[in-house]
């Protein structure tokens, strides 16, 4: 369409110089889905292709989202640990999948709302209405799924609901990325803080919510330049695995043990959406280096970094 008009209409060498410079701006533009800086500042360049990982409770199996130029090549895949049987479940704007514990249904989010179906991608069920629900997390014992529904552009809060739909329960106000303990008696999040009446957001506070008393108690608090916004979430044994992206985008995966104290950053490279495997010590997460954007595996201590989709 643009090359007609420029043969139409200006056929003339301000029509050519036009023309260079709009195909120029075009290609560039099309690159990796990376978030690109203007001259002489820091902001961060990076690539997110798959991303949202979650393994299966055996460890044998990930589910993630891919994002394609191709909406119809976009969603939920997923594919064996050791990088075989990369399958497409569900097409479209699809993200933030989660198994069940058996591994028979997935999760995840799509149009604004939290659907579930089984492994394969058939027998779709609308768990959700209104609001902007995203993030579900299924507990261990398949009691409840958590997730968190945005209420304005400041806030969200998170909610657990039932595998069947019932049972739509308010747990806490803004805050955001649940996350089950292993023994399914207790929900991991971020709660927002932020600095000013103008929602100025510079970190979180990381809260542990027990389910058998409605207890909440902050394991750790999270801000200033390398911790601005916080994510992901995964309480293990041996320590606290999440994501941090600093105050110029640039995102990394940290480790610090479960009273918050001791981080350490377990990615060099850019690194987000971990996942931890209960079973084998692994984690999952998107590459973010720019370039790449795909899952990657590492151990729990950083080590053994291995890609695994292409």
């Amino acid at each position: 369409m643009v090359v007609g008009i420029l043969k139409d209409g200006f056929k003339n060498i301000y029509g050519s110089l036009l023309f260079v410079i709009i195909s120029f701006l075009i290609f560039t533009g099309c690159q990796d889905q990376a978030n690109t800086p203007t001259p002489n500042n820091n902001f961060a360049e990076y690539t997110q292709v798959d991303f949202d990982p979650a393994w299966t409770l055996s460890g044998e199996r990930i589910v993630y989202s891919h994002s394609n130029p191709d909406i119809e090549l976009s969603g939920i895949y997923s594919i064996d640990s050791d990088g075989s049987n990369n399958d497409h479940i569900i097409s479209g704007l699809a993200s933030g999948p989660d198994w069940s514990p058996d591994a028979s249904h997935i999760v995840y989010e799509q149009y604004n709302d939290i659907f579930i179906s089984n492994s394969n991608g058939d027998s779709i069920v609308n768990l959700t209405s209104g609001g902007r629900s995203n993030d579900p997390k299924w507990s261990p014992d398949n009691s409840f799924i958590a997730y968190s529904r945005v209420n304005s552009l400041y806030n969200s809060d998170i909610y657990l609901i039932r595998p069947d739909g019932s049972d739509n329960i308010f747990i806490d106000s803004n805050c955001k990325y649940p996350s089950w303990t292993d023994d399914g008696n207790s929900l991991i999040y971020f709660k927002q803080i932020y600095e000013n009446e103008n929602y100025t957001q510079i970190g979180d506070s990381l809260v542990q919510y027990f389910l058998i008393n409605g207890q909440k108690i902050t394991i750790a608090v999270l801000q200033g330049e390398e911790f601005k916004f916080n994510s992901y979430p995964n309480l293990k044994d041996d320590g606290i695995i999440f994501c941090s992206t600093n105050e110029n985008g640039y995102a990394y995966i940290y480790k610090m043990d479960t009273d918050g104290a001791n981080i350490i950053r377990l990615t060099d490279s850019q690194g987000f959406s971990p996942d931890c495997c209960m079973n084998n010590n692994k984690i999952a997460y998107t590459n973010r280096s720019k370039g790449n954007g795909r899952l990657w595996i590492m151990n729990n201590d950083g080590n053994n970094k291995t890609q695994l989709t292409y």
